[in-house]
């Protein structure tokens, strides 16, 4: 706030509420992996790694998703810079490609 009194654009109030939405998806993540990592894996060994792993990928995928559900700006912009990478359509046959309606 002592930024927002010396340059008054600054977002500042804006900022802590997607900070505190930040903090309660990482809440959620932190919750919801506790529960579903614990039958994964082992303690030690291959087992652990897997754990790791698992916990890895399930808490970003869940992260994320809570982040987009509290509508946090960056997780709008991490969207759209993933869309082309997962397509969600099949790709149209070759032939539909290169035919040119005359």
């Amino acid at each position: 706030l002592t930024l927002q009194i010396k340059v008054r654009t600054f977002p500042a109030v804006t900022l802590l509420m997607d900070l505190l939405r930040m903090f309660s998806a990482a809440l959620v993540m932190g919750i919801v992996l506790w529960f579903i990592i614990k039958p994964v894996g082992a303690n030690s060994g291959l087992g652990a790694l897997l754990r790791i792993a698992f916990g890895t990928v399930s808490g970003a995928i869940i992260y994320f998703g809570a982040l987009t559900l509290l509508k946090v700006p960056e997780a709008r912009y991490w969207r759209t810079l993933t869309r082309g990478l997962v397509p969600l359509r099949p790709a149209p046959p070759s032939d539909e490609l290169t035919r040119q309606d005359d």
